[in-house]
């Protein structure tokens, strides 16, 4: 696992977990961790200000899946095919060996977990359990 660590970003190379996925034959599950302990830092402290930390809801809710052409760094996110609610990807023929990466994105923090996906893959849509909770992409 390769992990870049800045002050405002976390990638994480995570390919090895993507499973199949029992009741959507014929794709992949790339689902994203529920949730993530994070510590993050207030760069500057407004005057009459002091940080208080809370140690007791560290852990942020997954929030959103996004895929991005090419490295997140380089913020080229690509829009979802369907924009009336039904979010799902294509992906054309990769240029110059680019990969495309799924982003996992979470409530009340800047840190996201990436991750690059196979080339083999050619369109994702975001998977929800019974219950309507995010859990990741479906891919194939």
């Amino acid at each position: 696992m390769k992990k870049l660590v800045g002050p405002l970003c976390v990638v994480a190379s995570l390919l090895s977990s993507a499973t199949p996925f029992a009741s959507n034959k014929g794709y992949l599950s790339f689902d994203c961790p529920a949730t993530l302990e994070v510590k993050q830092a207030v760069l500057k402290v407004p005057a009459d200000f002091r940080v208080f930390e809370d140690k007791v809801n560290s852990a942020v809710r997954l929030d959103g899946v996004a895929f991005y052409d090419g490295p997140p760094e380089e913020l080229a996110s690509l829009k979802p095919d369907d924009e009336r609610g039904a979010s799902g990807w294509s992906f054309g023929p990769r240029q110059g060996g680019r990969a495309i990466w799924e982003v996992c994105r979470y409530a009340g923090t800047t840190l996201q977990l990436a991750r690059a996906i196979p080339d083999s893959i050619t369109t994702c849509r975001v998977n929800k359990d019974a219950y309507g909770s995010l859990r990741g992409a479906l891919c194939r």
